[in-house]
């Protein structure tokens, strides 16, 4: 009798500990709301591809070697590469509000380095499931240009970050429409 309530109160102990207070657990509703959930579910493709720039960054220097040759310093691209913007082409909305529309062309970035092993990488010759949410720190990225890299002297575009949507960062985020995919999109539609 004694050990079943020793027992009874270590195990009724364990399970005080591991429920958070009501506060604790409305905070983190609240922040995993904001995090995981999407402002946005769109099926489309990728119809062109940018790179997301600091331009004040991407400036060389010369530096003169003492036989008098020059060197060209250039930056490193963790100083001036933001990331990669997608042009994505809406053909259904499964959920959204008014920002978004079949046939529309959204701005998606994927932030970070290309040559990243975690990052989510689009082809233009899949379709793509793509839950998103608006970028939340819109003046971090007001004075970014988009260009395209492998063809710098091509025209730079300014971003706008009101209008832009980032992947949620969530398994899911980012899913090919294929067979093997067909049961999930299934599911995230209904």
């Amino acid at each position: 009798m004694k050990l079943n309530r020793s027992l009874f109160s270590f195990v009724l102990l364990v399970l005080l500990q591991s429920v958070p207070s009501v506060g604790n657990a409305q905070k983190l509703s609240e922040q995993e709301q904001s995090i995981k959930r999407p402002s946005l579910i769109v099926i489309g493709k990728v119809s062109a591809t940018l790179d997301l720039v600091r331009p004040e960054k991407l400036t060389g220097t010369v530096r003169i070697l003492p036989s008098g040759d020059r060197i060209a310093e250039l930056p490193k691209p963790s100083e001036y590469y933001v990331g990669t913007v997608y042009q994505f082409r809406v053909e259904e909305l499964l959920k959204g509000n008014k920002t978004a529309r079949a046939g529309q062309t959204i701005t998606v970035l994927v932030p970070g380095l290309a040559n990243t092993s975690d990052r989510v990488i689009l082809s233009p010759r899949f379709r793509y499931l793509l839950q998103l949410s608006l970028l939340n720190d819109a003046e971090e990225y007001q004075s970014m240009m988009l260009m395209d890299l492998n063809h710098p002297s091509a025209a730079r575009q300014q971003l706008d970050p009101r209008t832009t949507y980032v992947i949620l960062s969530d398994p899911n985020g980012a899913i090919p429409v294929t067979a093997e995919n067909k049961r999930l999109i299934e599911n995230i539609r209904h």
